[in-house]
């Protein structure tokens, strides 16, 4: 099976209560298998509203390194 490293700055979540959100992800960044995988953030406040970042990572052979553009999210 082919695999390819990929990395990218993990979003950041801000809160307009000014505590830093919990903060799962479904991935790290790493070695990814050949076709598409999403990848999903998701933060929580204090206050039990959440917000989720998505990312599409999709590997051809032809790659052996991508890197993902950073993403920025908000919890209300």
């Amino acid at each position: 099976m082919f695999y390819a490293e990929v990395i990218w700055d993990e979003p950041q979540f801000s809160d307009n209560s000014g505590e830093t959100p919990r903060v799962e992800k479904t991935h790290a960044p790493g070695l990814f298998p050949r076709g598409l995988t999403l990848v999903i953030y998701t933060a929580f406040d204090e206050s039990g509203n959440n917000s989720t970042c998505e990312l599409e990572i999709k590997v051809i052979r032809k790659i052996r390194l991508a890197i993902i553009q950073a993403v920025e999210c908000y919890v209300y």
